[in-house]
């Protein structure tokens, strides 16, 4: 099903949310990867579990499986979907094991006190390729799709 075009304004709108989204994103990998002070463990639950949405929305916009019609996604910005297709990076493992695993937003009676501290290295791998994925999309946008907010990422050399 072919997806509604957005208008430029609309376009824009969605670039400053993917902003904030990405700043959010970062300043949760470096609270997992390099926390100031030793966390409790039910705050390192709390930032896997902040992280995990996050990097879910991420790789939704860069690589959807199944969107739906309100879904922002990376090839909206592009004339058609396939100009995207085009630049974007394969979804590795990791990436493709993070968008399948099931959100647990109930408490049930199967689950287990809060989870183990995040591999940092794991934390890192997922971080640097979705920041792999959202370069490459800023670099290859066209102009005018992303709004004032990534005007100083586009500007650089």
């Amino acid at each position: 099903m072919a997806r509604k075009k957005r208008s430029q304004k609309e376009l824009a709108a969605a670039a400053d949310r993917l902003h904030a989204e990405v700043r959010r994103f970062t300043l949760l990998v470096n609270a997992l990867v390099a926390p100031p002070r030793p966390l409790p463990p039910v705050a390192v639950a709390a930032l896997q579990d902040a992280f995990l949405d996050h990097a879910r929305a991420l790789v939704n916009f860069l690589h959807p499986v199944r969107p739906r019609a309100e879904d922002v996604l990376a090839a909206d910005f592009f004339p058609a979907a396939k100009a995207w297709d085009a630049v974007r990076l394969p979804a590795s493992a990791p990436l493709k094991a993070l968008r399948g695993a099931a959100r647990q937003e109930r408490l049930t009676w199967g689950r287990g006190d809060a989870p183990p501290p995040p591999d940092p290295r794991r934390v890192l791998e997922i971080a640097n390729e979705i920041s792999a994925g959202v370069s490459i999309f800023l670099r290859h946008a066209p102009p005018g799709t992303l709004g004032e907010r990534w005007r100083e990422v586009r500007d650089e050399p």
